[in-house]
């Protein structure tokens, strides 16, 4: 991954600063100040280098080519459907997920590419319940696969949703990808990377959430 970035970087004329430090902050497990902690972190070389330094605080984003067995929500729920499985929900499905298309955070993260200094939210704010996303990825895929309620996860939050006031106000940016539209590509690409695979005898199983 690191060669990636280096590769990348090196294309654009970037630098990017990768080592081990010895004044590394300890950042706390819980989501928020973990990451209020991290975007602190990361705009130190800034202050103290010179370095020019961007921080996109990502929420959940989805689209084709994402890994089909990697344990999240959309993933499992699209594998599990279009392979007529019981779609598993943990908890009464109440819990809330804000879901941005890929395209809508690449935009933003090229339009970044200016002159923000302060951590700005990529994400879409409009909510949906875990058991909606089941049933919408359901109707999607015209499966009929049953919905499996399950023990609710530990640790799981009821409710993720990013403000995104200083993106609009900053970038000009919003999520313009509406929900269905982009699990359909998703779905779509799943389904012929299912017939490739099943042609080479490899089934992949969806991994709990």
């Amino acid at each position: 991954m690191t060669d990636g970035f280096i590769a990348t970087s090196s294309q654009k004329d970037q630098v990017i600063v990768y080592s081990d430090v010895s004044n590394s902050i300890q950042c706390p497990p819980e989501i928020s100040t973990a990451e209020a902690c991290s975007s602190k972190e990361g705009t130190g070389p800034e202050s103290e280098e010179g370095v020019e330094v961007r921080v996109a605080r990502i929420f959940n984003t989805f689209g084709p080519r994402m890994h089909m067995n990697d344990g999240w929500v959309v993933s499992n729920f699209l594998l599990q459907a279009l392979q007529g499985e019981p779609l598993t929900v943990y908890g009464s499905g109440s819990q809330t997920r804000a879901l941005q298309y890929v395209s809508d955070l690449v935009n933003g993260l090229v339009i970044m590419n200016s002159n923000v200094s302060n951590p700005v939210n990529l994400g879409n704010p409009e909510e949906h319940t875990i058991l909606e996303l089941a049933q919408l990825i359901k109707n999607l895929v015209g499966s009929g696969s049953e919905i499996q309620f399950l023990s609710e996860a530990q640790d799981d939050p009821q409710k993720r949703k990013p403000d995104i006031k200083r993106a609009k106000l900053v970038l000009g940016w919003e999520p313009v990808v509406p929900l269905e539209e982009g699990l359909n590509k998703a779905m779509h690409n799943f389904r012929k990377e299912l017939e490739y695979q099943a042609n080479n005898q490899y089934i992949p199983k969806p991994k709990p959430g």
